[in-house]
């Protein structure tokens, strides 16, 4: 690796020349995707239902499959259940499902499981 000097140290080239931290984000990132397939499969498979319920009730001829208006629909519909999802299991178990399989738990400097305000703070960005 390359040798950085103290005064030009950043958190970029902290991560550049760290191993731990690059295997650290690298395990992050690959939890967030596997929670974000997760959620993403619960919403198409429940908009579908909905939207075939929808269908059905208005007496659709299915001239435009429900499946092509879910698809286009459902994406911008996930963000706001990955959050809450995210939000509420690191309140109450300290961990989601990608973060349990990636080896992660989420704790606050004191080793406990982070407030609900903490939880819902660190996860606002899931908001898209």
């Amino acid at each position: 690796m390359t040798e950085v000097s103290a005064e030009t140290t950043t958190g970029f080239t902290k991560i550049y020349c760290g191993r731990k931290l690059q295997d650290y984000w690298i395990r992050r990132l690959i939890a967030i995707i596997i929670d974000a397939v997760i959620i993403s499969i619960a919403v198409l498979i429940l908009g579908g239902i909905i939207a075939l319920i929808v269908a059905l009730s208005m007496g659709s001829s299915f001239s435009t499959p429900w499946w092509i208006v879910t698809g286009l629909v459902f994406p911008f519909c996930s963000g706001i259940p990955l959050f809450l999802y995210s939000a509420l299991a690191e309140y109450y178990y300290g961990f989601i499902a990608g973060k349990r399989i990636m080896y992660l738990k989420v704790v606050k400097g004191d080793g406990k499981r982070p407030a609900v305000n903490l939880a819902f703070l660190q996860n606002a960005t899931k908001i898209y």
